[in-house]
């Protein structure tokens, strides 16, 4: 956030005392770098370009200003004082139409003052973009003037600058993003080919140990019988007997 001060402005209550340069932005401010601001120059001219008329009613409320105090002078000289010149049994009239002209001319330059600093606050709008924000913002003038009596400037924020703190964060953001992503890409493959299968090993080697035992127990039990089988043949008596064959 940084204050960019509008040069030439003048205290509407005493616009006499007000130097007669005039109205501008103040283009090369100490507060803020404005070499990366895009549209910088451009917004500078639209502010200048609405202040011109503003200059122009300064110059109209000093010297507005600077009469009526002639006049008041000529007044209360020729009144009190006793000053050649006067104005005789008018001098009492002649008062109320210079107040009177003095009031319009107030009137006027606060009007214009206050339409004049809108249309900037409008440009403020129109050119708050492509990472920057302008506001314009006022002050009490300070001193013993009334509270009306107000001094401006634009406050302009930097929103997306260009200053190497951003940049390394962006840069840093970037690099932690492709991080996880070469991770996630590696981990996933990783996962698949070193994940445990539905059957684990244990349980295959119970199964194949039991389809072993069994396969070797039909085996055992298959020589049994053939062997059996065997000894029982050559062991059984024969059907003739030894009596029945000597007869």
């Amino acid at each position: 956030m940084s204050r960019v001060e509008i040069a030439g402005q003048f205290n509407v209550d005493n616009a006499m005392c007000s130097s007669s340069k005039p109205i501008l932005i103040e283009r090369h401010p100490a507060s803020v770098s404005t070499t990366g601001i895009c549209n910088w120059n451009q917004f500078c001219d639209s502010v200048d370009e609405v202040l011109v008329p503003l200059t122009k009613t300064k110059s109209i409320a000093k010297i507005s200003y600077a009469l009526f105090i002639v006049y008041i002078l000529q007044f209360v000289g020729s009144v009190f004082v006793g000053w050649s010149i006067h104005f005789g049994r008018y001098t009492y009239a002649f008062i109320w139409p210079a107040v009177g002209i003095y009031g319009a001319v107030y009137c006027y330059v606060r009007t214009q003052l206050t339409s004049t600093m809108k249309k900037v606050e409008e440009v403020c709008s129109r050119y708050s973009a492509s990472g920057v924000t302008y506001t314009l913002k006022s002050e009490h003038w300070g001193g013993c003037n009334k509270p009306h009596v107000k001094r401006y400037y634009i406050d302009v924020v930097i929103v997306d600058g260009p200053s190497q703190n951003s940049a390394t964060d962006v840069e840093q953001q970037q690099n932690q993003t492709e991080e996880i992503t070469v991770s996630n890409y590696f981990s996933t493959p990783a996962e698949t080919e070193t994940s445990p299968p539905a059957t684990s090993l244990a349980n295959m080697l119970n199964s194949d140990t039991d389809v072993e035992q069994q396969q070797n127990q039909k085996k055992e039990a298959t020589v049994s019988n053939y062997f059996s089988t065997s000894a029982e043949t050559e062991i059984s008596p024969p059907t003739t007997s030894l009596a029945d064959m000597l007869k």
